[in-house]
Parts: C-alpha cells; sequence; structure tokens
C-alpha cells in the first residue's frame, strides 16, 4: 500500500486548519492510500509592518473583545483540550517530518503552506524532507504578494526548492501568478481545498451528537476581532428576531451573540450542517456553507484572494461594491441554486482528485 506524508498546518487552533488535515486523511483513505501528518516545529516570526501591528492591536479595541479578555484564556485552554482529543481519535499523526529516512510521498498542503508573511518555514517547499516523490496539493502563498516575494531574503531557497517538486498543486490564482512569475513554474493544477474534496458527506449524517439538529438558528463564524461593527450587529439581530431565529457563533466568543459554542471539530461540522444561514467573513466558513449547501452570507475582508477565487471557480456571483446590509438583505430574499454550484464542483473535485492520485502514482 502507498504511504503518504502529509505537511499542513493541522496543528493550529483553527477549526478549518484541523478539517482539512482530516479531510486529507479520510480522502486519501478512500482511494486505498495509507497516510501519517507529519510532525514540526513551526516559526510564526511575522513580517508585519509597524502599521500593520498598529491596525491589527486596534482592531482589538472594541466592546467584543474587552468584555471577551477576561474568558479568553479559559476559552481557549478548552478549544485546545478538545482539539488534542479530536486528533488523537480521528488523525493519524506521525513523528517529525526530518525523522524519517524515507517516504513513498511527501504532499505539501492544503492551506498556506507557502505562505512566508506569517513565518518563514522551509520545510512546506520540501527542504530536509526525505522523499523521492515530493508535490503540492491546493497549496497557497496566503498573504505573500508578488512584490514581498520580490524582496524576500529567502526567495532564491524557494525558487530552488519547489522547482524540485514532481508535481505543483496550488489552490488560488495569487498563488499561481507568484509560481509563474517568481519561480518559472508554468505546469501547475489547480486544487480545491481538502475539505471540498472529501466533502463531510459521512460526517454531517454521522456526527449529530449533540442535538444541533432540532434548534433553529443563523451560525456566526468569524474571528473575534471581526463582525462587531454597530450596523452588522444590528442588521444581524434584526434577523434573527424577526425570523424567531438565534444567533449562534461557533469556535470564537462574540459578546453581542445569543449563544456561543466552544465547539470540538465534529460539534463544528454538525452545527454547520444543520444551521438555518450562515453568516462568515472566513474561508473555511465559506467552504464548509458551501458542502452543506446552506443559505450565507460572505463578508469579504483581507482574505479576498482566496475567498474571491473559490466563487468565481464555481461561478456563484458577488459584487465586491454591495454594502454588508444589502448582502444580509439578499441571503433572506435570494435563495442560492446549488443545482449548477454542485455540478461545477464535481467537475473541480474529479480534476484534484486525478491530479493527487497521479501524483502518489508517481512514488511507486
Amino acid at each position: 500500500m502507498q504511504k503518504v506524508g502529509i505537511l499542513t498546518w493541522y496543528k493550529s487552533l483553527n477549526h478549518g486548519a484541523i478539517l482539512q488535515a482530516y479531510a486529507s486523511q479520510r480522502f486519501l483513505n478512500e482511494q486505498g492510500v495509507s497516510s501519517i501528518l507529519l510532525d514540526y516545529d513551526r516559526s510564526a516570526k511575522t513580517m508585519e509592518t509597524t502599521k500593520d501591528i498598529i491596525k491589527r492591536k486596534m482592531s482589538y479595541f472594541n466592546l467584543n473583545y474587552l468584555r471577551m479578555r477576561t474568558k479568553l484564556k479559559k476559552w481557549n485552554t478548552q478549544k485546545r483540550a478538545s482539539f488534542e482529543e479530536f486528533k488523537k481519535n480521528y488523525l493519524v499523526i506521525g513523528k517529525k517530518y526530518n525523522t524519517y529516512k524515507e517516504i513513498d510521498n511527501i504532499m505539501i498542503g492544503s492551506d498556506m503552506v507557502f505562505d512566508f508573511y506569517e513565518g518563514y518555514n522551509p520545510f512546506m517547499y520540501g527542504k530536509d524532507v526525505h522523499s523521492n516523490n515530493i508535490f503540492s496539493y491546493a497549496a497557497c502563498f496566503g498573504y505573500t504578494t508578488e512584490e514581498s516575494f520580490e524582496k524576500f531574503e529567502k526567495k532564491d531557497e524557494i525558487i530552488n526548492l519547489v522547482n524540485k517538486m514532481s508535481g505543483i498543486g496550488y489552490r488560488d490564482d495569487n498563488t499561481y501568478k507568484i509560481l509563474k512569475n517568481k519561480c518559472n513554474i508554468k505546469n501547475a493544477t489547480k486544487n480545491v481545498d481538502p475539505v471540498l474534496l472529501y466533502g463531510f458527506n459521512k460526517e454531517k449524517e454521522e456526527w449529530n451528537d449533540y442535538g444541533w439538529k432540532d434548534k433553529e438558528y443563523i451560525l456566526i463564524y468569524s474571528y473575534q476581532s471581526n463582525l462587531n461593527k454597530k450596523s452588522e450587529v444590528k442588521r444581524i439581530k434584526k434577523i434573527g428576531k424577526n425570523n424567531n431565529l438565534k444567533i449562534v457563533s461557533v469556535g470564537y466568543y462574540h459578546a453581542w451573540c445569543d449563544e456561543n459554542v466552544n465547539a470540538d471539530p465534529k460539534e463544528f461540522v454538525e452545527m454547520f450542517a444543520n444551521a438555518k444561514y450562515v453568516i462568515t467573513d472566513t474561508f473555511h466558513g465559506l467552504v464548509f456553507s458551501i458542502i452543506m449547501n446552506k443559505q450565507f452570507s460572505l463578508i469579504v475582508r483581507n482574505n479576498s484572494f482566496k475567498v474571491l477565487d473559490l466563487l468565481k471557480e464555481l461561478n456563484i456571483s458577488y459584487n465586491i461594491n454591495d454594502s454588508v446590509e444589502k448582502r444580509l438583505n439578499d441571503m433572506l430574499a435570494n435563495s442560492i441554486d446549488y443545482d449548477d454550484i454542485n455540478k461545477n464542483l464535481a467537475k473541480l473535485r474529479s480534476k484534484s482528485s486525478e491530479y493527487l492520485i497521479s501524483q502518489i502514482d508517481k512514488g511507486d
């Protein structure tokens, strides 16, 4: 049986990160492929400028964050414990990546594994990784731009390493531009995120231990520093009241919500599967809304490089100039037609699956 070592950010305290790792392993397992997540020590030395740091810290000065501040330590302690329990029960994790003499295949990705804005980690480009078949799947440069790549002191090392890979799978057009224009890589394949590839069809039926199937609610999935503007909150509360729906935040605390749920990954999936509406400004919030065929409202922030790219791939219309209020109104007034979306997704899944299996076959 073929074996794949996976290098991805599965240790992040983020539902999207851990569930895309889970999806990768489950999909490979369905193909008759054995896989292990490779351990790592991550450098998180950010390239934020002084202006960026000030802007980020200023975002914390809102009523929601101040209310949450006293609870944050306990919240994250509980979240970390539930994530560790999930990893123990549902992920196959191996030793540190550089301790293996050789693994048949090394898959780097998915997610922002090529990003160095939030820390340079050369092993995510294959450095000191021992395999004759190293490839990327749905890799993303994240907040890295062509301009920042050109100025980066380690750019030559990155160029050398990615050109040694047996295959390049990327997730968004910004990543392809960097690969093509800065790394001289023209033969690359666009992939869907593992969550979209796997689909979670089995899990949305089986993961129903928390009783969300019997509840009526609007699901909020947004980081604590976001979705706290008075105008946004006022409109969302009005929607909840007018439709007799509870407003529930999952994963992150928002003091204005009716309920905040520090969900483990299984409950997270269950809550998306059973929500009446979803309001989110995150990539994986969008991804889970799509695979669960939910009526959703997406608010685009600094993650436009990945969310707008996905909407375009699935032919889902989105006007960047629409106000948040209009977007929320549209969520109620216009039902999303998932027939064409699911057909488009099926084609993208087929292409991504073919790429992934073809890369693994090179490890024979």
